[in-house]
Parts: structure tokens; C-alpha cells; sequence
């Protein structure tokens, strides 16, 4: 009798095995935001006229935000200015447009 048994538990055995849910996602850790002092921040910016000084506008919260625009490129950057004249750059992209240029 153990032979009939023992065969069909080591299949169930193997089986379950090829059965278990794949182990969870790695989720890779978000990034770290780009910060410096505000003076270090617009010299990097304006480095080799790579961006330039487009706007600037103050939120319902009263914080500060500053856009620079590769002229070539399109590309943009936003910053976010502390009071503390600390600044980290909180998003980019690409294809500026100003609502004028169409």
C-alpha cells in the first residue's frame, strides 16, 4: 500500500512546488531630487547656455518656481526655490511652447 501512496504524495509534493506565486517585484527606489543652493542650481543651469531663465511664478502656497528652456532643444526644467535660497529641481521635459508661438 505504501508503495501506491508514497509515489502519488511525492508528486504533490513536486507539484505545489511548480505551483507557487512568483515572488514579489523589485521596486527600484524613486530618485533622489537634484537640490542645491540656489546660486550653485542657476550656475549649472545657464552652464554653456544649455538653459535659460524663462519664468518664474508663485503658487497658492506661496512657494516659489522657476522655468529655464533650452532654446535648441525645447527641453525644460522646473525648480523649486526655499526660502532658505535652497533649490531642487522638481520636474523636466520636453517640447516648451509658449501659447503665443501657434
Amino acid at each position: 500500500m505504501l508503495h501506491r501512496v508514497l509515489p502519488a504524495f511525492v508528486g504533490l509534493i513536486f507539484l505545489s512546488a511548480c505551483a507557487a506565486p512568483p515572488p514579489p517585484p523589485v521596486q527600484k527606489p524613486a530618485p533622489h531630487p537634484v537640490c542645491s543652493t540656489l546660486d550653485h542650481m542657476l550656475h549649472e543651469l545657464e552652464k554653456n547656455a544649455n538653459y535659460a531663465y524663462t519664468a518664474d511664478a508663485i503658487d497658492s502656497h506661496e512657494e516659489v518656481h522657476e522655468w529655464f528652456v533650452n532654446p535648441r532643444t525645447r527641453k525644460w526644467v522646473q525648480i523649486h526655490v526655499y526660502s532658505n535660497l535652497k533649490a531642487c529641481i522638481e520636474f523636466k521635459g520636453s517640447d516648451w511652447h509658449w501659447a503665443l508661438d501657434h
